[in-house]
């Protein structure tokens, strides 16, 4: 009996060319993003 097939994964870099000055903003949108998700996650599990 086969219990499954192997998976591989290949990770890969990619270099980004990003304005210094717009970091602190992207972390801002990233982590209110996170927030957000978070929440949602966290009140689908209450229900």
């Amino acid at each position: 009996m086969r219990r499954g097939m192997p998976i591989y994964y290949e990770s890969r870099v990619a270099k980004l060319g990003l304005n210094q000055s717009e970091l602190p903003k992207i972390d801002e949108e990233f982590e209110a993003i996170e927030r957000a998700v978070s929440r949602i996650v966290c009140s689908e599990m209450l229900v």
